[in-house]
């Protein structure tokens, strides 16, 4: 690995690897560092493997949210990928759309 780089992005998620694959291809003389926490593969993170609640504690981090009024003080889990795709590796391809009502 080298001592400096031009370019650090931080975070491989969607955003962080279509940035660092598009300054490679415009800029194929710069050095460019890709930073992620969780690992590079696993083969845990796979499409149609399961929910994203069931994805393995290893590849996402656990948040929680404050203390909901609305639901009587619950905690809502925020599911947030930690490996290379960040939460693009664990969302299944799930898509919920909002109602209309909303």
């Amino acid at each position: 690995m080298a001592e400096t780089y031009d370019y650090i992005i931080v975070g491989g998620g969607t955003a962080g690897c279509v940035l660092a694959s598009r300054l490679s291809s415009y800029k194929p003389q710069s050095t460019i560092l890709l930073i992620e926490a969780g690992p590079e593969s696993d083969p845990r993170v796979r499409p149609s493997l399961g929910l994203v609640g069931q994805a393995a504690n290893e590849i996402k981090w656990n948040f929680q949210s404050t203390p909901q009024d609305t639901i009587n003080g619950m905690l809502l889990d925020l599911t947030q990928g930690k490996a290379l795709g960040c939460t693009s590796a664990i969302n299944h391809q799930v898509l919920i759309r909002g109602a209309a009502e909303d």
